[in-house]
């Protein structure tokens, strides 16, 4: 049994009270616990942060109006332009051929280098016919069915072949790619050889007219009038046995005939012809038409019994005398029996025929580019071509030429359709012959061209 030791317990007065004890502590932590946070609140208003401060409100946040984000656009849009081809190919006729070294050729062969400067792509040149076996119209139909990659971006069109190869489909309207036939610096007639059916489907760069060529020394005076033709005592060449007889074309569309009805068939008018024939048979009988013109069928046979001394006097196409110029002939307008003055004029255009879509309008731009006027001023003078714009024919240098395919120019409306002329031509031969070789009365004869096309 163990002791108990009375002096090891401390006296009373030093005895814990444990409920003195607990508020001590608590008393002691809340001192604490003031110190501490009176520290603190001296941190922060040294601090200054904006919510303890006396002034700082709590606010409810203000929604932000959100922009719409830009959505990109559709894909069709979104695609880039094709890229530029690196060559377009370009149909031309021997004529026209940039490597002749002419001057037209050196002006032309320059003018597609400056493209490739400009535009980075390069132009292959191909010289085709433009007639008979492997012509133009032949090689663009062939290429088109059997190998359509082979089809040039840009071809050098006649205006027959324009017809042929847009009621073909072997060319593309130009209405919607390109405005520039809308530039009012365009001859009318230019402007009727582009078009086709009421379509634009060329830029012409190229025109002719029907003219008169003499020799001054060798007439008694300049045949300007037709009353002056019929004073001249000799010969005037014209190809009068042509099956598209333009010239008769012109003079009876000077006395106001029409050549097609209502309903655009082909059509001619009697008593508009009979004044033209009439015209024709006076001046068979005073030997200014003698009977050998009618051997005469092809504008080229006329020319040449000019240009070999048989006649001094020729009704031709302007063409002929601009690129020959004979030392000892002029030229001046047509002269027609007829009250109104009117010319017949035919022309070459450039015609897109690119294939591929996304090359196209590249082709429509090197069309442009070898229509503006000032290179066309250079290249038709030297060419020996009537210019199809105004301000080309006012560079030309020389001044009587500006004069008179001025006046021609003016004048001058565009050859008849092809459709036209397969019916309008031989019927008109037939009447000329007649009347030339004194086999018919003009009246007659006018009556019964005109009722050989009334369809029954």
């Amino acid at each position: 049994m163990t002791s108990f030791d009375s002096s090891r317990v401390p006296p009373a007065s030093h005895r814990r009270n444990p409920h003195r004890n607990r508020v001590t502590t608590l008393f002691s932590w809340l001192a604490f616990i003031a110190l501490l946070t009176s520290g603190a609140c001296n941190v922060l208003e040294q601090i200054q942060l904006p919510f303890l401060t006396p002034d700082a409100q709590p606010t409810t946040p203000t929604p932000v109006p959100q922009t719409p984000t830009p959505q990109p656009p559709e894909a069709a849009t979104a695609t880039p332009p094709p890229s530029a081809p690196q060559s377009l190919t370009l149909w031309l006729p021997p004529e026209f051929d940039p490597s002749s070294g002419s001057p037209a050729g050196l002006i032309l062969s320059n003018r597609l280098l400056d493209f490739t400067e400009e535009t980075g792509i390069e132009i292959e040149v191909r010289l085709k016919a433009s007639s008979g076996p492997g012509s133009t119209l032949e090689a663009l139909t062939a290429a088109a069915a059997a190998a359509p990659l082979a089809v040039p971006g840009v071809t050098a069109l006649s205006r027959p072949d324009l017809e042929n190869a847009a009621i073909k489909g072997l060319v593309y309207p130009l209405d919607g790619a390109s405005t520039l036939i809308d530039d009012p610096d365009w001859y009318e007639y230019a402007r009727q050889l582009a078009m086709v059916q009421g379509v634009t489907f060329g830029l012409p760069f190229a025109g002719d007219s029907l003219v008169i060529v003499y020799r001054p020394a060798l007439v008694i005076e300049p045949p300007l009038t037709w009353e002056a033709i019929m004073r001249l005592g000799q010969p005037v060449a014209f190809a009068a046995g042509s099956s598209q007889a333009m010239l008769t074309i012109a003079q009876y569309r000077s006395h106001g005939g029409l050549v097609e009805d209502a309903q655009r068939r082909p059509a001619l008018g009697a008593d508009s012809l009979a004044d033209v024939l009439q015209t024709y048979t006076s001046a068979a009988q005073s030997a200014i038409f003698p009977t050998w013109l009618t051997d005469f069928e092809t504008e080229q046979q006329a020319w040449n019994a000019f240009e070999d001394g048989r006649v001094n006097a020729v009704l031709t196409w302007s063409s002929f005398y601009l690129k020959n110029r004979i030392p000892d002939g002029a030229i001046a307008a047509l002269p027609v029996s007829g009250p109104n003055p009117v010319t017949l004029a035919a022309g070459w255009s450039w015609a897109v025929t690119d294939p591929l879509p996304e090359r196209r309008a590249y082709s429509v731009q090197l069309a442009e580019w070898l229509s503006d006027p000032t290179f066309l001023a250079a290249w038709t003078e030297a060419a020996g071509s009537l210019p199809t714009r105004p301000s080309s024919l006012t560079a030309w240098r020389d001044p009587g030429l500006r004069t008179i395919l001025g006046e021609s120019a003016l004048t001058a409306e565009a050859r008849p359709s092809n459709d036209l002329l397969i019916s309008l031509g031989p019927v008109l031969k037939e009447a000329v012959t007649q009347v030339i070789e004194n086999a018919a009365d003009p009246v007659l004869a006018a009556e019964q061209a005109a009722q050989q096309l009334i369809v029954p």
